[in-house]
């Protein structure tokens, strides 16, 4: 099946990274729309990651109280309590069994996987998974987790 490309929204995807640059100051009157929010944050859930894990936490922090937090702990960025919304990622430190099941279970239910492919699949990650120890474990997870960063930085408005 043959698929057609909208021109406009990749010369927009285009236009968007070229006028892309760290905001150093944001306007605290201004908001991101809930469209707007939904669409990021469901971008961010939609992002690919090796074998599909997601080996990472996404949380939009909305209390003010906790912002102010994060900006003691963020040295003193403006940015933190400043910006209509913040999303912070977390890269997970482990990978247990559960978590494997989890994945998987819900796997089963988008994919339709039989029990004999949930099976080879499960093998198939816990070998993958059993590879990285301490530290490597963290690094390969914080670098799925950079995959859903660009996914979203490839979204905002």
């Amino acid at each position: 099946m043959e698929t057609k490309t909208d021109i406009n929204t990749a010369t927009s995807v285009i236009d968007a990274l070229n006028w892309r640059y760290a905001t150093k100051k944001f306007d605290p009157k201004s908001k991101v729309t809930a469209e707007d929010m939904d669409t990021l944050m469901e971008a961010i859930r939609l992002a690919a990651s090796s074998m599909g894990l997601q080996p990472y936490r996404f949380l939009r922090i909305t209390d003010s109280k906790v912002r102010k937090q994060l900006r003691e702990v963020s040295f003193d960025q403006p940015q933190i309590t400043d910006a209509s919304d913040m999303i912070v990622f977390a890269a997970k430190t482990d990978y247990t069994d559960a978590d494997i099941d989890d994945f998987l279970e819900e796997s089963q239910k988008q994919r339709g996987f039989d029990d004999n492919q949930i099976a080879q699949r499960k093998k198939s990650i816990q070998k993958h998974v059993a590879g990285f120890k301490g530290e490597d474990l963290l690094r390969w997870n914080a670098r799925q987790m950079y995959i859903a960063i660009g996914q979203l930085l490839t979204q905002l408005p």
